[in-house]
């Protein structure tokens, strides 16, 4: 279970999640956008087959934070009437690492966003969707401390990224 599963009527909805409780600078630290999607929706892959949107990340970070690329978990393949697809259902869950710059100082936490979009479709019909995702996390130069409740979280989400070798 992920810590904050928002309640929408929309057939996706999407989290935010940090796997420490602070961030420190010039360190990377890892977080993870969670994507629910309700079932007889799917979600597309980076690479979508021969149709959908892949989801798109746009990052809204502090003044010389840096964002890794992100990991895409191993797709699922759905055949859909003639057309094939690469997705996700259920819960897919994308990980990325934030980094402050080195020489950062705040005595006040920042805030880590992301403007998020998807297609999801059923057999009938797909449905764009948008929402701003967002996470405040006090920097520090303190060694962080894993957040307990989201570790069997980011464990999970881990093991469905592909290895450089499955690809």
């Amino acid at each position: 279970e992920s810590p904050s599963i928002p309640v929408s009527s929309e057939p996706v909805s999407v989290a935010l999640i940090s796997e420490q409780e602070s961030l420190q600078p010039g360190k990377p630290s890892w977080v993870a956008i969670s994507m629910s999607i309700d079932g007889h929706w799917h979600a597309y892959w980076k690479n979508p087959g021969d149709a959908g949107m892949a989801p798109i990340i746009t990052w809204n970070l502090p003044e010389g934070f840096k964002v890794s690329e992100v990991q895409w978990p191993t797709p699922t393949l759905f055949n859909l009437s003639s057309a094939v697809g690469l997705g996700y259902e259920g819960k897919v869950v994308f990980l990325a690492q934030i980094t402050p710059p080195a020489s950062f100082k705040s005595s006040s936490p920042v805030e880590i966003s992301a403007d998020m979009r998807w297609v999801v479709c059923s057999d009938s019909t797909c449905l764009p969707g948008d929402e701003t995702i967002a996470l405040t996390l006090p920097v520090s130069n303190d060694l962080p401390k894993m957040n307990e409740s989201t570790k069997d979280f980011f464990a999970e989400a881990r093991a469905r990224i592909p290895k450089k070798h499955d690809l």
